[in-house]
Parts: structure tokens; sequence; C-alpha cells
């Protein structure tokens, strides 16, 4: 089963959206720029009839063509530092709710460990419910991983004695085959360190969790 931004809510959609408004922005002073140089080219092509003059005077088109560029940069850069202070903000401050979910991951070599706020422990398997924020707090029993789901664009370092967080929701239940993967080379069986991402509805989930450790 395939991802669709649709059914998704996270620092993915946050980047996208910065990355559109670059694209969007980049296209517009790209249109002004070949339009000022086609139009100069045209304007001052050589011409045989053409009778160089010179003159010592005040240009005030040229001042205000500095005036006009400078102020769109300004208005450009202020635009991006805006957007881009955004999705760092959304990445790095999840929101709490009573749906939160806090799941520890352990990378070892060459398997995931999932470990819930009651004990107990999934490997190569994370369950989670529809539509709550996902908190993983990622980190290595080991050597160095690189913890990563490619269909949210969501990528954290288990690194040993330390815990990075990423956050996530997915609106749409479903069984993500080996959608969890590491990204950091961490030895012989790197290749096979995969996981399922199990998404079940809210009363599955309450369902699961009711359940005693181990059943």
């Amino acid at each position: 089963m395939s991802f669709s931004l649709d059914y998704l809510v996270s620092p993915t959609q946050a980047w996208y959206s910065l990355w559109d408004i670059f694209v969007y922005l980049g296209i517009a002073v790209g249109v002004v720029v070949i339009s000022y140089f086609v139009y100069h080219v045209v304007r001052y092509r050589s011409r045989e009839d053409y009778i160089p003059t010179y003159e010592n005077k005040e240009n005030s088109h040229d001042l205000r063509f500095v005036l006009v560029s400078t102020s769109l940069s300004i208005i450009v850069l202020i635009i991006l530092s805006i957007g881009t202070l955004n999705a760092a903000s959304v990445t790095f401050n999840p929101p709490q709710s009573n749906d939160t979910v806090h799941i520890e991951v352990i990378g070892h070599q060459f398997y995931w460990q999932f470990v819930y706020p009651d004990g107990r422990s999934l490997i190569n398997n994370l369950t989670i419910p529809a539509g709550a924020v996902v908190i993983l707090n990622v980190t290595s029993q080991d050597v160095f991983h690189s913890f990563g789901i490619s269909e949210l664009a969501i990528k954290i370092d288990a690194i040993p004695d330390r815990y990075n967080t990423v956050w996530f929701t997915v609106q749409k239940p479903g069984v993500y085959v080996d959608a969890i993967r590491c990204y950091e080379l961490c030895g012989a069986g790197h290749a096979y360190m995969i996981a399922n991402l199990t998404v079940v509805s809210s009363a599955a989930y309450e369902q699961w969790m009711a359940q005693k450790v181990g059943g």
C-alpha cells in the first residue's frame, strides 16, 4: 500500500509548501529578469542607421531600476525567510494533544525495535493509530543508523546514547509494507533492516493497548 499526501499531516507538508513558494517565486523572478534582458537586447540591437551620441546627463531610469530591483529582492528574501522559519518550527515543535502517541525507536544490527509507553515492544513493525500525532524518539543500541520513511519524506539519525525526535500523522489505515528503512550503511545486514508501518483505527489501537503486555 502506498501513501497519499491527502492522508498525511507532518512536517512534510510544510516543506512541500515551502518548496512551492521557492518554485513560484523563482519562476516569477526568472520571467522578470529574462523579459528585461530581451527588452534591452531588442531595443539596443545593432542597426545600420544608428548614430551614437555622447551626452553627459543623469539617468534617473537607472536609479529607479536599482531601487525597484532591490526592493523586490528584499521582499522575496523576507517571504522565503518567513516560510523557512515556519517550516522549521513545524518540524521541531510537534503538536501536543490527547491523541499524541510517544514511541521509542531503537536501531539494532539489523532490525528496528519499537517500544511503547506501557513497555510492550514490537520488532520490525510500527503500529500506530490513524489520525493521531505520532512522536518518535529515535536512538541506537550499537552503531549509527538512520530511521526513514521515504513516502513521508522523513528521516532522522539513530545515534547511540542520544535521542532524536521526529513526528507525523497518517489519516488512512493500512499496512505499508517495507515503508521503514535504514538509510545509513551500518554493516553487512544493512539492506535487510526494513520494517512495516501498520496504521489501525483509533478504536482498534485502544483495544490493542488495553490488552496485557505480551497479549
